[in-house]
């Protein structure tokens, strides 16, 4: 019976489908998996090396397939893609899966760990939560331009700005101040959740090394140093500075 060398793995929310290959890229088999069989499928499976493509939820499924005593390649889609043989199907999506992690040319991604992972969706939070804040100060000066007031940039001067307008502000104007003040409700309560999250953030930078060190380099701060770690993991994946950087 020929050796099975290489399986590749096209993830899904819900089937997922497999693609065996020996060493010389003879096809062993092939089928459809249920999200609950899949841990089980590669349980029964001897050490081989499993590629898949780096989208949602792969780096759990790296990890959890990592820890079953397999070699996971995790490759980015744009190098899979040139792989896949005719109209693009699942099944045919495994086969170039399976074909790509084959090839020693095709570069890998690096799986993150746990730490890693929370540490970006910190920042992920963080971001969507910033751009909001951005918005509701946006919406504030819209409303009150409407109504001739002209709003500096900037939240700390924009509430103070507000402020005056509020005690200022005839009883003409009552439905448009309670609204502004639902809106500064909204700006300040996102403002305490990304201090709490910054200090979670700031948690994680202590206990990470690698943060760390980053952070010792001229101009680079604690948000910059972690959501390098957070998106880049570890550096060993990048054979020089030139590819890290570009």
């Amino acid at each position: 019976m020929e050796e099975l060398k290489v399986v590749g793995l096209d993830l899904a929310k819900t089937v997922f489908q497999v693609h065996g290959i020996n060493s010389q890229g003879r096809k062993l088999y092939g089928k459809k998996l249920n999200r609950s069989d899949v841990v089980e499928h590669f349980a029964k499976l001897p050490p081989v090396l499993v590629g898949m493509e780096a989208c949602g939820g792969a780096h759990e499924w790296a990890r959890r397939i990592s820890s079953l005593g397999h070699q996971v390649k995790m490759m980015a889609p744009q190098h899979v893609k040139p792989f896949v043989q005719g109209n693009k199907t699942d099944a045919r999506d495994a086969a170039a899966i399976a074909e790509a992690a084959n090839r020693q040319s095709v570069p890998s991604v690096a799986i993150r760990g746990i730490e890693g992972q929370q540490m970006q969706a910190l920042h992920r939070v963080r971001e969507l939560w910033m751009k909001q804040r951005v918005a509701l100060g946006n919406q504030i000066r819209g409303l009150l331009g409407e109504f001739g007031e002209v709003m500096p940039l900037g939240g700390k001067r924009l509430k103070q700005e507000v402020a005056l307008w509020q005690s200022k502000a005839g009883p003409e104007l009552a439905v448009l101040k309670e609204v502004i003040e639902q809106l500064l409700s909204g700006l300040r309560l996102l403002e305490e959740r990304i201090s709490v999250l910054e200090v979670k953030i700031k948690v994680l930078h202590k206990s990470n090394a690698a943060s760390r060190l980053i952070e010792s380099i001229p101009g680079v701060g604690l948000l910059s140093a972690t959501a390098i770690v957070a998106s880049f993991g570890r550096c060993e994946s990048f054979d020089s500075a030139r590819k890290f950087a570009s």
